[in-house]
């Protein structure tokens, strides 16, 4: 009996394993991806070059996929960047209420958010449906003494956010 029930544990949770699956979702001949050249309508010019970059690194580093080029590709990646957004996000009181005369309050802006919309289409070259969609990705830019400094760390994390995103959009499906 208690065999019989250690038996039935064993198959129950093997199982509830059975629709788990390594990799990606992908068949086999989109395994191999093109990215096409980024069409960046943002304010931003780096932006482009920065997401088509991270998503090489992407595809490069995920079990499964490869980087091809667009004649040997299965599957071909074009995005548009078309909504680059910065807002600011937090603010910290710089005097206290004992500094001034007047007992006003002063705020200093300390973080800031940047936020953008990538348009994707994931073209097969076997004919098969296309997929489409869009991810919006964030990155958060501290203040500091050099703002570019700042704002260029944020832009590299932000093209990393968002091409993590789509591939992960493409690979799931």
């Amino acid at each position: 009996m208690k065999n019989a029930m250690l038996l039935s544990l064993a198959i129950l949770l093997l199982a509830s394993c059975a629709t788990y699956h390594f990799g990606t979702a992908l068949p086999a001949e989109q395994r191999k991806m093109a990215v096409a050249e980024v069409e960046n309508l943002t304010s931003e010019t780096a932006l482009g070059g920065l997401v088509q970059n991270a998503l090489h690194e992407c595809i490069l580093n995920t079990p499964g996929l490869k980087l091809s080029s667009e004649e040997n590709a299965g599957l071909i990646i074009a995005l548009s960047l078309d909504m680059l957004d910065q807002n600011k996000l937090a603010r910290a009181r710089t005097r206290d209420a004992d500094a001034r005369h007047d007992k006003s309050d002063s705020y200093q802006t300390v973080l800031y958010r940047m936020t953008v919309r990538c348009r994707y289409t994931a073209t097969p070259t076997d004919g098969s449906s296309v997929h489409e969609g869009a991810v919006q990705a964030t990155a958060d830019v501290p203040l500091m003494q050099d703002i570019n400094l700042a704002q260029q760390a944020a832009l590299t994390q932000l093209a990393r956010n968002a091409a993590r995103q789509v591939l992960s959009e493409l690979t799931e499906e």
